[in-house]
Formats: C-alpha cells, sequence, structure tokens
C-alpha cells in the first residue's frame, strides 16, 4: 500500500509486517522518516494519520545539515559523508549575475522534489529478460517519486517498488537529462538507506574457488566499511548481500533484521557507514572506482535495483524472504529438471570416444535422463594450464567430431550436455 499525506507531504509505504516513510520538507528536500516493522497492534491507518510512533531520527540541530538524512545525498548539498549522487555540469544554464565568478566544471547537485506518481509494474534497469512465465506475476505498485535540480535541467526519480507479502522494496533511480550538454557522473548509487541508530552489527559472505559464500559478522565501527568487486562480475571474492542488526538483538530466528541483495552483476560496491552519531547509513550501486557515466541531452538512464527488506524472523528470516522473492518473481517458473551424469570425475582429461560411450550405457543403465562431457574436449586442453578458450573439438580425443558420441547418446534414450566456460581464458589459447 502506497499513501501520500497532502498536507504534510508524507509517504507511507506499507508491507505486511513493515513500513517505510520518508517526507517532502519545507525546501523541498526528500528526507527519510523511518523503516523497520510496523508498531504492535496499529493499523494501517494509524501509520497514516501518524498516530502510531515510528519516527526513528532525533538528530541534534548543530548536526542536522550534516546528517540530515535525505532519501538521496548528493555531492554539492553540504553532506561531507558519503552520497548517492555526484555529478558534474559543465556550464550553467543561464547568464552569470554581475559579480559572479565562474568556476567550471559545476559540481553542486541539489535534488528538490517536483511530482509523484503511483504506476503499476515498473521496471528497474536490466530486470529478468529471459521471457518466461515467473510463478507469481501478480501487479505491484511501485512509487516514482521525482526530483530535479533548481538549477540545472537534471530530473532524479526515485523508485520504489513493492512487494508486500515479503516485506520487500526494489529501490532504483533514473536519471534524466534534460538540458543541452552532457551531465557526468562519477558516483552513482542505486539508493541510500538509513537504518536506526545502533543497527551496526553487520553480516556478509566473501570466499574463493571451492570456499564460497563464508559468512562473516562483525561489528560495525565509526566510519566506513566496503564490501565490494571491482571486475565485471559480482565474483567469489564478495557477494553483493548484506544482513544488519542490533548486535545481541538478532539470531537465526528472532530479532529484527534489514537485508538487502543488488540485483546486479558488474563492478559493484556496498559501503555502509556509521556516523559519529551512531546513526548507520548504506550505499549500494555501480563501483565507483574508474566510474563515469555520461549522460547527454535528452538521454536517461534508469539504474538496477537494490532489493531490501526488513525481518522480524532474525537472519533465518531475512534469507528467507529474499529466497521467495527470487524464486516467485524472478526466475522462471520450477521446471522438473532431468537427473544429470557429469563425467568429470570419472575420466577428468583423458577423454576418448570409446571411454565415454561406454561411461554413457554404465549412466543409461542407472536411469540418467542428461549425459554430460565436461572439461577437456577441445583445443590443446590435457590440463588445466592451457586452452582454455579455443573452443574446438579435439581432434585426437574425437577425430570424427562429437556427432558419433551424441548419436550414441541420444540413441541410449538420454540428452546430450557440454560444458563450457565462457567468461575464462588461459594465457596459453
Amino acid at each position: 500500500m502506497i499513501h501520500f499525506n497532502p498536507v504534510t507531504r508524507t509517504f507511507n509505504l506499507l508491507l505486511r509486517t513493515s513500513y517505510y516513510a520518508f517526507q517532502v520538507d519545507d525546501a523541498d528536500r526528500l528526507v527519510h522518516l523511518g523503516w523497520g516493522l510496523r508498531p504492535d497492534r496499529s493499523s494501517p491507518n494509524d501509520l497514516i494519520r501518524g498516530e502510531a510512533t515510528y519516527l526513528i531520527y532525533e538528530s541534534p540541530v548543530s548536526f542536522i545539515t550534516q546528517y540530515r538524512p535525505d532519501e538521496i545525498l548528493t555531492f554539492g548539498d553540504l553532506t561531507v559523508h558519503h552520497v548517492t549522487l555526484k555529478a558534474s555540469f559543465p556550464s550553467l544554464p543561464s547568464p552569470l549575475k554581475d559579480g559572479e565568478a565562474l568556476h567550471l566544471p559545476i559540481r553542486d547537485l541539489r535534488l528538490r522534489y517536483v511530482d509523484y506518481d503511483v504506476v503499476t509494474d515498473a521496471q528497474p534497469g536490466l530486470s529478468p529478460t529471459h521471457g518466461r512465465p515467473v510463478k507469481d506475476a501478480s501487479p505491484r505498485e511501485t512509487l516514482r517519486v521525482r526530483l530535479k535540480d533548481p538549477v540545472q535541467n537534471l530530473f532524479v526519480t526515485a523508485c520504489y517498488r513493492l512487494t508486500p507479502e515479503h516485506d520487500i522494496i526494489e529501490r532504483w533511480l533514473e536519471l534524466a537529462n534534460a538540458g543541452q550538454d552532457i551531465v557526468s557522473f562519477e558516483v552513482c548509487n542505486f539508493a541510500s538507506l538509513h537504518l536506526p541508530r545502533g543497527a551496526n552489527e553487520l553480516t556478509y559472505v566473501s570466499g574463493t574457488w571451492a570456499r564460497e559464500f563464508t559468512p562473516h559478522r562483525q561489528r560495525l565501527s565509526p566510519g566506513t566499511h566496503l564490501i565490494e568487486s571491482r571486475s565485471l562480475q559480482t565474483s567469489h571474492f564478495a557477494n553483493p548481500f548484506f544482513m544488519l542488526n542490533r548486535p545481541g538483538q538478532a539470531w537465526e530466528e528472532t530479532g529484527t533484521v534489514y537485508f538487502g541483495a543488488l540485483a546486479y552483476s558488474g563492478a559493484w560496491q556496498i559501503a555502509v557507514e556509521q556516523t559519529d552519531t551512531w546513526d548507520v547509513r548504506l550505499h549500494a550501486g555501480y563501483q565507483p572506482f574508474d566510474f563515469a557515466l555520461d549522460l547527454a541531452p535528452g538521454e536517461t538512464h534508469v539504474t538496477p535495483a537494490l532489493v531490501c527488506g526488513v525481518s522480524a524472523d532474525g537472519w533465518g528470516g531475512a534469507s528467507r524472504r529474499l529466497h521467495a522473492f527470487t524464486h516467485e518473481r524472478v526466475l522462471p517458473v520450477p521446471q522438473l529438471r532431468p537427473v544429470l551424469y557429469n563425467g568429470w570425475e570419472a575420466m577428468y582429461f583423458d577423454l576418448s570416444l570409446d571411454g565415454l560411450i561406454a561411461l554413457a550405457r554404465q549412466a543409461a543403465s542407472i536411469g540418467v535422463e542428461l549425459f554430460c562431457v565436461d572439461d577437456g574436449w577441445f583445443g590443446a586442453r590435457r590440463n588445466d594450464h592451457a586452452g582454455l578458450g579455443d573452443w574446438v573439438v579435439r581432434a585426437d580425443a574425437f577425430p570424427q567430431g562429437l556427432e558419433p558420441l551424441v548419436q550414441e547418446v541420444h540413441r541410449l534414450g538420454m540428452k546430450f550436455g557440454l560444458w563450457i566456460e565462457p567468461e575464462m581464458v588461459n594465457p596459453d589459447s
């Protein structure tokens, strides 16, 4: 449920067991109010009317400029902390007044409220394009809040798509250059999150080959903790996923846990920042290292999404919500998988037509439905030091190509599969 109060200019996003709220302030800035579990015994109308206590910020007045929890934090709007967006403009859209000095490029970005709309099933950038049906394709509401720089002709739309049954919000930005010059972005996060003060116990995973998804849990100290990948993939080394909670107040099945994951597979960064007032902020999006996004006049860029939510059921509740969301809304409808046999452990690189046919007959006799030939069928692949990238059939192992093997596998009533690893290559290739 998405509700806007025109008197207080407050947006309330109500999900099954949680809420998310922000407000347009007197200066037309979009300021975060709260995110968490819905108060006990409160109805949606209580939250909408403001009769349930849910605001979580009490920033000291002297720090209001530095620590104001803007929904979109921008470089140039006085904050010295991490930002959601940092952009530069080559010129001013209007002539300078007498006495004004020209400093180029202009790097001040200030976003002020314009309007909003609620649409059905808006799509973030790089949404799944497999084209197959998903388990749950029912319509979902998306709140789109449009903001504009008061000087430059740049529009930024903050998008919030709700999946209430899983307490999940997908956050992303739409950047639109309505000016006459290129706008360059140095930092572009998909969203920034403001968490309750003290929610500084961070859970994340890392790993490497044969040691993937090693969990880590630590308490943040003042400053910034980075989870990131600078390669062009999500990588074994770090995974774009997090959970945050107050120390000692969450376990596997109990406690309030905030969680999220990036729906993006390129170079990425999640920055978790604890300020000296104990506020916790999280910024997630494109990896800013060696990053540039140039937006030509008239061009729009839609970022991928940060999928985030809050669980009342501990770390297990957080992971189950993400799993259910992915299975129902992202992946194709599950199908019965064939029984697979992979010949790697039986033969390694020592492949031959006769040996594989003998193996296929044994596999068929025990009910295998898909027979897969693994590494070693191509190029000069005799070990793992050469040949990866030479996607041609090994003539010494298969003098007539793969066709005789494929025909025999099909005659035995099985499907045929081949192992490939297109994202890697040996120097000797």
